[in-house]
């Protein structure tokens, strides 16, 4: 076995929170670290021109909700990122609230308890979990949980 075997796939994407749109695919480039930076970005939404300037999309990096994978799929062998809302088979749902070195924290969204990976059923997220979709595309699932984005 080699090292490079286990290395995460570094990937993300985005809720534009003034535009309400999911970006995928979102590769992006930062003026500095959270504040009043600016960010340029690609993703499945929006590409750039082969010429890139810098200022051929900048917006405010406060506008973006940057969420990344976790490096798990679920039982449909889709990717899990920041935000994403899993039911398991007894209909109960819960929201991947938080991730680091390869490890997520999800959230159950009606009794308000974590659950880490560290949990058997979180280990095996692909033979237990469905994905639903992000957060910010389930306006339903906001509503019934009293969930603001």
């Amino acid at each position: 076995m080699k090292l490079e075997d286990y290395k995460p796939e570094i990937e993300f994407i985005a809720w534009d929170k003034q535009n309400k749109v999911l970006h995928k695919n979102f590769e992006f480039l930062t003026s500095g670290d959270k504040g009043n930076d600016w960010i340029v970005f690609k993703s499945n939404k929006q590409s750039l021109s082969a010429t890139v300037h810098p200022f051929t999309n900048p917006y405010f990096r406060q506008q973006f909700e940057i969420l990344p994978y976790t490096n798990y799929k679920d039982v449909n062998n889709n990717k899990l990122y920041w935000g994403d809302i899993l039911v398991d088979n007894n209909q109960n749902y819960y929201m991947i609230i938080y991730h680091e070195k390869l490890q997520f924290i999800a959230i159950d969204l009606k009794y308000k308890f974590n659950v880490d990976n560290t949990n058997y059923k979180m280990l095996y997220a692909e033979i237990y979990y469905k994905r639903i979709g992000s957060i910010y595309e389930l306006p339903a699932i906001q509503k019934q949980f009293n969930i603001e984005v």
